[in-house]
């Protein structure tokens, strides 16, 4: 028996269709997607500046005046028998080191949320 000329593997007049349907195979643009990382500038920055090592010398000199010179960070408050005192109502050395490096540390904070919020949900 010889193949038809339209059909030389001899599988049939009907080629895919005598078999039916075959299953589609994912692809980029079928696959289920995995959810999108959220972005997250401000870590990044944090993350390198830490990275970069000026965060710990500036950790170190800060920790150098309060254990080797004995100073104390404070803001100034006005007392009118004594001029000004000192009141260490700055926000503490975190603050400090966040604004001497222009990090927003609320915007680190709903990075950091967003970021478990991704990892809960892809679990």
């Amino acid at each position: 028996m010889t193949n038809p000329p339209n059909d030389p593997a001899g599988y049939g007049s009907g080629g895919v269709s005598d078999v039916g349907e075959l299953p589609r195979i994912p692809t980029p643009a079928t696959a289920p997607s995995e959810p999108t990382r959220p972005a997250t500038p401000e870590l990044d920055r944090q993350s390198e500046i830490i990275n970069s090592g000026k965060a710990g010398t500036v950790q170190e000199f800060l920790d150098w005046l309060h254990n080797e010179r004995g100073y104390q960070l404070c803001e100034p408050v006005p007392n009118s028998l004594h001029g000004y005192y000192g009141l260490a109502s700055y926000g503490g050395p975190e603050q400090l080191m966040a604004d001497f490096f222009g990090i927003d540390r609320d915007k680190i904070e709903a990075e950091r949320r967003a970021l478990l919020d991704h990892i809960r949900s892809a679990q």
